[in-house]
């Protein structure tokens, strides 16, 4: 979303933007070679540069500025490549009333924040439920993002038809390095887990082993006997300091044979990235 200084090149992918703040006396212009690839503009009362990646390509973007304490005008230089990024969204059934929305993020890149639009429609053709430009946290290259939206029960859902389509990226630095986490990187130990014959509650325990600070992603998903997703019970997220131990609140999975009579066992599964300045 923004870069602290003037980097000589940068990547951004169709759906995202880049603000440039320009440390200088005062911002004359911006000009991008290839409008069709990248459009630039400047907010000169805000010294302020905004890059918008329309389609995959390159162009150079040239920011004209005066100096402090000089009469000079200087321009800058950034060549820009576009992307364009992949993902693979899905709607599909759960238990209780519920459908379960999913982005897998095929591209190589990590993205902190973004928006979706969704609508869920029965056999006729009728909308049950939609938004449009709704928050996603964290998608994590290569990872699949799972959110559950209650539809009720008493609905044939066109599971063929429904759409789910990601809008807009995010990234808090465009000029950082993601890196996603080595496997076994965070461990995860359950703790005071109760289970009967229709029910498991326990809490999860999160360590990262790694001396440097990680974003995590968490799931628990609830699967049937052929290993279909059924529920995705539980999920969240968590910011983890250098060796640093965090624990879920209490009651963080319940899984009940009532609410799911197709239950057969449940898988905890752990995304997440660190950057590299």
């Amino acid at each position: 979303m923004q870069a602290a200084t003037i980097p000589k090149k940068l990547t951004l992918y169709v759906g995202e933007s880049c603000d440039l703040w320009i440390s200088c006396e005062s911002l004359k212009g911006v000009a991008s070679t290839n409008k069709a690839v990248v459009v630039a503009k400047a907010k000169k009362a805000d010294k302020m540069c905004t890059i918008t990646p329309k389609k995959a390509g390159t162009a150079t973007v040239t920011i004209k500025e005066k100096g402090y304490f000089s009469k000079k005008v200087t321009a800058s230089k950034i060549k820009v490549t576009v992307k364009k990024p992949s993902f693979t969204c899905k709607v599909q059934p759960v238990d209780g009333g519920y459908v379960l929305l999913s982005v897998k993020n095929n591209t190589k890149q990590t993205f902190e924040t973004a928006l979706w639009n969704y609508s869920i429609k029965d056999t006729t053709g009728e909308v049950i439920k939609s938004k449009t430009d709704d928050n996603i946290y964290k998608l994590i290259a290569g990872k699949t993002y799972f959110e559950k939206v209650y539809v009720g029960e008493n609905y044939d859902v066109d599971y063929e038809n429904s759409t789910v389509k990601v809008t807009k990226l995010g990234r808090y630095d465009v000029t950082n390095t993601y890196k996603a986490l080595p496997q076994g990187a965070v461990e995860y130990t359950e703790l005071n887990t109760e289970q009967t014959d229709s029910q498991i509650n326990f809490d999860l325990k999160l360590k990262n082993t790694l001396n440097k600070e990680v974003e995590v992603r968490y799931y628990v998903i609830a699967y049937d006997a052929n290993n279909n997703i059924i529920d995705v019970p539980c999920s969240g997220t968590r910011t983890l300091g250098k060796k640093e131990v965090k624990t879920a609140n209490s009651n963080f999975v319940s899984i009940s044979s009532y609410s799911h009579p197709n239950y057969d066992h449940y898988k905890i599964v752990l995304q997440g990235y660190y950057i590299v300045k």
